[in-house]
């Protein structure tokens, strides 16, 4: 068995699953009775996080 040199360590700061969205619609006609219409939305989610990296060998 080998010891390890470095350590990483992960640590998330924030999450946010709703950060925000853009939404819209298109519609129009064709003729006198055909109608189109297009829709749709976009959704942003965000996070912050970090990695520390530590020397298991350093004594301090």
């Amino acid at each position: 068995m080998v010891a390890a040199d470095f350590v990483l360590t992960p640590y998330v700061q924030f999450a946010d699953n709703n950060a925000g969205g853009v939404g819209g619609a298109v519609g129009g006609a064709l003729g006198r009775r055909v109608g189109i219409g297009v829709g749709g939305s976009l959704k942003f989610k965000e996070a912050e996080s970090s990695i520390t990296l530590s020397s298991t060998r350093t004594g301090v």
